[in-house]
């Protein structure tokens, strides 16, 4: 993989620390193995523990192709894991014993993977897509309060959906595993209403993602009508050279919007 730049890979190793907090690691320690992370995929060094990780997150070549395609796959991403998730939420609630846990098990999978594409997503808004970055940025710092639309309404809104997206996931997973850690009947319906009630919002968000992408940005948009996904029709793309009809630069497709 070519090189990236000092600052994508402070981009790249801040997502990974933030991944790796979230799991446990404390913040010292999940900065620097984030950073050797980093180095090992870097370095093509793939049978190193994380270094699959890092190349994931690390941010897209500087190919608006790239770019475009890396944003609508992650938000396809997110609505295929959290609809399988959905099923599974489902099903463990009309199952009790071992096949609870199966469900509960794979439930929690498919979670983890819509996460990991919420990860990418806003690790690629941060390093090509400057706008929604910057103020996908400002939204960290006041998760579950309302917002008010700023002057570019099309970039605040996708900052706005991909973290309230992320926001509901949070606490779809921890609901989740803490259905898993305690089977007490009572205390798992509590976890599952609440379980339900974010990953709703999780899906309601994406999908809101998917059309924000197809009415605004014609790149990524397109891509994911050839996907078919997050609520697209099951129509045939074309091919890259179809879905590719609008701007491809993000600097055109916001000339074409002003």
């Amino acid at each position: 993989m070519a090189d990236p730049t000092p600052e994508q890979r402070r981009q790249a190793a801040g997502i990974l620390k933030d991944q790796l907090v979230s799991g446990g690691m404390a913040d010292g320690d999940a900065e620097k193995a984030a950073g050797l992370m980093i180095d090992q995929a870097i370095a093509g060094q793939d049978h190193l523990p994380g270094a699959e990780l890092a190349q994931v997150v690390l941010p897209a070549p500087d190919d608006p192709i790239a770019t475009s395609m890396l944003t609508a796959h992650a938000v396809d991403d997110a609505g295929h894991h959290l609809s399988h998730a959905s099923q599974r939420l489902d099903a463990a609630g009309e199952a009790s014993g071992d096949l609870r846990s199966h469900h509960l098990e794979h439930c929690a999978r498919h979670l983890d993977d819509a996460r990991q594409s919420a990860h990418d997503l806003a690790g690629n808004l941060r390093a090509s897509y400057p706008d929604e970055g910057a103020e996908l940025g400002k939204l960290t710092q006041a998760i579950g309060l309302a917002r008010a639309v700023g002057q570019d309404a099309k970039t605040a809104t996708l900052a706005h959906l991909t973290e309230t997206a992320g926001h509901h996931l949070g606490h779809t997973i921890r609901h989740v595993q803490a259905m898993r850690d305690d089977p007490d009947p009572e205390t798992s319906e509590f976890n599952a209403g609440h379980a339900r009630k974010h990953l709703n919002g999780a899906r309601e968000h994406v999908a809101k993602l998917a059309d924000h992408l197809r009415d605004n940005y014609p790149a990524e948009g397109g891509f994911l009508t050839g996907l078919g996904g997050a609520g697209a029709g099951a129509e045939d793309g074309g091919g890259i050279s179809a879905q590719m009809s609008g701007p491809v630069t993000v600097s055109a497709q916001a000339a074409e919007t002003n």
